[in-house]
């Protein structure tokens, strides 16, 4: 067999983290503040749809809600918008406890 020849060790520079380099550190907390921001804009979001939706008026000229609504008062009978969007958080609540999530939270 041939001698492998022994490779020198990476110079280090004395600025690393826990043995890691510190552009880890920078990609990692640049990684979590677009996380943190992208679920605020999901709720910000949410409750301004919920906000708009709610007002008079507003919520029959949601494309497709007509059908969603014929099939939700189809299984339960007439429904009042405050009755409709009650019932659908509901729904909305029982999926997300029922379902087991993909990772933990």
């Amino acid at each position: 067999m041939l001698a492998q020849p022994e490779l020198p060790a990476a110079p280090t520079s004395g600025k690393d983290i826990f043995g890691h380099p510190r552009g880890l550190a920078t990609l990692a907390g640049t990684e979590l503040w677009e996380r943190i921001s992208f679920h605020g804009m999901v709720a910000l979001l949410t409750l301004y749809m919920a906000d708009q939706l709610l007002l008079p008026g507003h919520i029959e000229k949601i494309v497709g809600f007509a059908t969603y609504r014929r099939l939700l008062e189809g299984i339960t009978g007439p429904l009042t918008i405050e009755a409709l969007a009650t019932q659908t958080f509901g729904l909305y609540i029982g999926a997300d406890t029922v379902v087991e999530p993909d990772s933990p939270r």
